[in-house]
Parts: C-alpha cells; sequence; structure tokens
C-alpha cells in the first residue's frame, strides 16, 4: 500500500513537470551557487523572471559571445551544429586563472576528444557525432555545453580525471536556455525555474506574445543605464525632436493625449495615448511587459474607416551593468493577432491585411529588399540621435542625487515616465537612487557611482564595440567591404597603366567606389550626431 502511495505521488509529480516545463534546455539546480548567483542573490531586488541576453538572429554561433546582465558576465554559443536554437550559456570566467572565456574559441570535437578543422566537418557529421567545446585561450582548459571540465591540458591524464570527477570547482556554471522569437532566454538565478513555471508573465513567450514568427532584430548596447532607457522608450513625445527627419519632423509635436497607466503591478501596466508621427495621427495601446518588453500596437488615423495603416514596435531592454543597457529592436512581420495585455488571441482582420498589402509600396518593398547590415545602419543612426543627451542626462539625475521628484513632467505624455519610475522604485531595484535608500556617506556614493563620460564625445558612439562586434550580418558586410576595397585598387593599379581615356574614367569610377566603401565601412564603426546641425 505505502509503495503504491509512492508511485501515484512521483506520477503526479512527473504529470507536473511535464505540463510546466517549456520547450528549451532546461538544468538542474545546483547544490553548489556560483559567483554570479551568488552576486545576484545579494543584489537588491528584481523580478525573477527569464532573462533575455541576446538574438541568435545576429551573433555568429561558432564563436564565444559575451553577454551582460546586472553587472554579471556571461558567454554564450551555439552547441549543436545541426540545431540552431540548441544555445549554452556559462559564466564568463575560466575557473583556472578565471580569465575570460569570451576571449577564447569553440572547438569541434569527435568522441575521442580529437579537434576537428571546419572542413573536415561535413565528413565527420556523416559517420562520427560531434562535440563543441568552449576553449578557455589562456591554458587551454575547454568545457561542454553543460560547463563541465573536458580538459587540463597541464595535468597528467589521471590527475585530470581525479580533478574532474572529485572537484567541482574545476567546472563552470551552466544555465538553462530557452530560444523564444530568435531571442536567447536564460534562467540566470539562483531559484530553482520550476518554481514559478506556473506564473505565464515570467515566461518569455507571454512577453514576445504580440510578435509573429518571422521576426528579425537589431541589437545595440548604448551607454546609459537600464532605467533612463525604459524611461526614454516609453515616452512618445520625444520623437518629433529627437529624430527629426528620420521619424516625422518638428512639425509633428502636438499635445499628446494619454490615459493614466492602469493595472500597474509586478507584471508591468498599459495605457492608451494618440500622438502624430510622419504627419499622422495615430493611437494604440502602450504595454511595458515586465521587467524586459515594451510594445506599442496602434494605427494610423485616415479620412476613412477602413483599411487603417498599423504601427507596432516591440523592444526588449536589459539591465547589462551600470551605466549601460542593451536594446533589441523586433523588426519584420509584426503582430500575431494577440492582445498583449490578456494573450487572448483575436483574429487578423481583412481590413489590418489590406493595410499591410497597402503599406507596401515601392518605398517599403525596397526597404524589405535592402540587406540586413544597410538596415542595421539605419537603426545605429536613429539611435545615435538621442544618445548623447541621455548618457549626459543621467550623468546630470546622479550628480544632483535626485530621480522623479527631480523631473518637471506636467504634461499627460509624462504619465508612463511617472509610472515607470515608481514600478522601478517598488520593483526593480537596480543600482539607483531607490535601491541605496538607508545607505549613507561613502557607502552611499559608492553605489551612485557611474561611469565617467569620456572626454571624447564620439567615443559614446562606437558602432563596432556597441553593435557591429556581434553581428554576424555586419562582420560578412566588413567583409565584402575589404574585398571590394583590395579588387578596386588592383583594377585602378592596372587602369593607371593606360593611356587612353577609358583608363582613366576607370580610375575616376574607381576612386568613386573607394569612397563609398569608407563611407559603409565608417558607419559600421563610428557613429555621431550633431543636432544643431539637423535643421
Amino acid at each position: 500500500m505505502i509503495l503504491l502511495s509512492i508511485l501515484v505521488i512521483l506520477c503526479k509529480i512527473c504529470a507536473v513537470e511535464s505540463l510546466s516545463t517549456p520547450a528549451g534546455n532546461i538544468k538542474a539546480p545546483s547544490l553548489l551557487l556560483s559567483p554570479n548567483q551568488r552576486a545576484l542573490a545579494n543584489a537588491p531586488p528584481f523580478p525573477r523572471t527569464w532573462v533575455p541576453l541576446a538574438s541568435v538572429y545576429e551573433l555568429d554561433g561558432a564563436r564565444p559571445n559575451k553577454v551582460q546582465f546586472l553587472g554579471q558576465s556571461y558567454v554564450c554559443y551555439q552547441n549543436d551544429l545541426s540545431d540552431e536554437t540548441s544555445w549554452t550559456v556559462v559564466d564568463d570566467a575560466c575557473p583556472h586563472r578565471l580569465a575570460p572565456l569570451s576571449e577564447g574559441r569553440i572547438i569541434n570535437v569527435d568522441s575521442n576528444g580529437n579537434e576537428i578543422k571546419l572542413n573536415d566537418l561535413k565528413q565527420q557529421q556523416q559517420g562520427c557525432s560531434v562535440n563543441r567545446l568552449i576553449e578557455c585561450s589562456y591554458h587551454g582548459w575547454a568545457f561542454d555545453k553543460d560547463g563541465r571540465c573536458t580538459r587540463i591540458p597541464q595535468a597528467t591524464i589521471e590527475l585530470q580525471q581525479r580533478t574532474i570527477n572529485n572537484n567541482s570547482k574545476c567546472h563552470v556554471q551552466s544555465y538553462s536556455t530557452h530560444i523564444v522569437k530568435n531571442v536567447i532566454f536564460a534562467w540566470l538565478w539562483p531559484e530553482d525555474c520550476l518554481q514559478f513555471m506556473q506564473d505565464e508573465w515570467r515566461q518569455p513567450e507571454h512577453m514576445l506574445a504580440n510578435l509573429g514568427d518571422e521576426t528579425t532584430t537589431y541589437t545595440r548596447d548604448l551607454p546609459y543605464g537600464w532605467d533612463t532607457l525604459l524611461e526614454n522608450i516609453v515616452d512618445p513625445a520625444y520623437v518629433p525632436w529627437a529624430h527629426h527627419g528620420m521619424q516625422g519632423t518638428r512639425n509633428d509635436a502636438i499635445a499628446i493625449n494619454m490615459t493614466t497607466p492602469s493595472n500597474v503591478s509586478e507584471q508591468g501596466f498599459s495605457c492608451w495615448y494618440q500622438d502624430r508621427t510622419m504627419g499622422k495621427l495615430r493611437s494604440g495601446d502602450g504595454y511595458f511587459r515586465a521587467p524586459f518588453v515594451s510594445s506599442f500596437e496602434g494605427e494610423f488615423q485616415t479620412t476613412t474607416t477602413d483599411d487603417k495603416p498599423l504601427f507596432n514596435l516591440t523592444t526588449i531592454l536589459i539591465p547589462t551593468k551600470p551605466g549601460w543597457s542593451r536594446i533589441i529592436i523586433y523588426g519584420g512581420p509584426g503582430s500575431s493577432g494577440k492582445r498583449a495585455d490578456t494573450g487572448e488571441s483575436t483574429k487578423v482582420t481583412k481590413q489590418m491585411e489590406k493595410a499591410k498589402k497597402r503599406k507596401r509600396s515601392l518605398f517599403f518593398l525596397i526597404l524589405s529588399r535592402l540587406p540586413t547590415w544597410v538596415m542595421h545602419q539605419f537603426s545605429s543612426r536613429f539611435l545615435d540621435s538621442d544618445l548623447a543627451f541621455l548618457h549626459y542626462q543621467e550623468q546630470e539625475r546622479m550628480k544632483r542625487q535626485v530621480d522623479l521628484d527631480g523631473y518637471c513632467i506636467p504634461a499627460p505624455a509624462d504619465r508612463r515616465i511617472a509610472a515607470m519610475r515608481k514600478w522601478i522604485t517598488k520593483y526593480a531595484h537596480i543600482p539607483s537612487l531607490e535601491a541605496v535608500a538607508g545607505k549613507t556617506g561613502a557607502e552611499k556614493q559608492l553605489a551612485l557611482v557611474l561611469p565617467a563620460s569620456p572626454m571624447d564625445r564620439s567615443v559614446l558612439f562606437d558602432h563596432w564595440s556597441q553593435h557591429t562586434d556581434q553581428c554576424k550580418h555586419c562582420h560578412k558586410a566588413l567583409d565584402g567591404i575589404n574585398t571590394w576595397r583590395r579588387n578596386t585598387f588592383v583594377i585602378m593599379g592596372m587602369s593607371m597603366l593606360g593611356k587612353f581615356l577609358a583608363a582613366r574614367l576607370v580610375i575616376v569610377a574607381c576612386l568613386a567606389v573607394l569612397r563609398m566603401l569608407f563611407v559603409a565601412e565608417r558607419s559600421m564603426t563610428k557613429g555621431g550626431f550633431d543636432h544643431y546641425k539637423n535643421h
């Protein structure tokens, strides 16, 4: 009878776990916390949800990619050549001497641990299993997708086996991962993720419920903090001014009609508002699906009641480290026909379909045919236009040691900003004035420290480190630019040997090509924006 009761209980546990566990790489919690997990456990309270880190649409899975969250560093890579959705996330520190694994390399080995060169992979895949390891380039230690150490070159075989089997310090912490809408989500918290599976709002599928399956992304690391980024993304009033000439003009600025954000809770909030952009009135609902996703789902107003063009913008906002944040902007087809606040499915009406088709005019048709790297340059330019004053605004706010009480926000357009600040104060105590309440003296000053503003303002607009370095599309474009430049110099050199007019015309054409290549390359490495020139 007792045995039967035990079997019934085990069956119930298995049934619950099978229903609540999402698709993905779910790992059993470790009894020992890693330094990163201890740091998050001791940090000010933050909502326990799956954490978005990066977009697999942009990352090169064959190299280590450094990512950060709340001041902790991690590294991610694709661990299965045959599965683009199989990614590993581990702490970015080799346990040997704490060198960053993100400075290492990804190696492919056979079942005997022998490294396979890339040109041999196709042959090996047909007959042998291929394992991917991350290798520390300092001393050659290697780790599998579960963070288990598999190689210590400085030790004998016997010592390696004894260390690997008996010394847990030689392994690196690996985390559960889940790929949703091209974004890597990881469970980085010390608590077991299964404790929170019943809370829908903590799951990636709920955060991105309004998106269709065919999505593209653009990622940028920004030199200002997460709270500043949240304030900016929920503020519709700045668009005509900060993005003049890119999304409408200053003449679009009007008194914005906005409702007071409702349903404010740990899960976020929503509101309705109406503004004008690109010469057209638009209205819709703005959602903050805490703690990472902001979306606006609206439509442009027209003289007719049918076929109103849609406007959908969804962004993921990630606190990476003090004074820095990451934004992932979704492009491609927008709404999936699901409402973000309730998750209830609604059919995409014929009017919406017609609106989408009509929007695809010649201009939109051309945009859809542009290479991804070109679209990324437009996005970089767009974010450049408000980057400087957001960085310096944050510095000034910390210097004055003020938050919401230091603002003058009398208009209805500021209601979302006030709601966001209150939400941060109550639910997400990132390093800010709210997070250091009760601290005094040197301890308070230390907690408020932000990275100093660079002496050279242009450093703020470093497109290479903020985007291009971790974008495979832009990397490929840079390789193409170098090839074109090399070939252009060869053609120009050969033309210099000619004495005819045609040869001289070829030289002029080559110079024009070199100029275009220079501009394209510079846009992927450096940026900048001067509003006094933007009339």
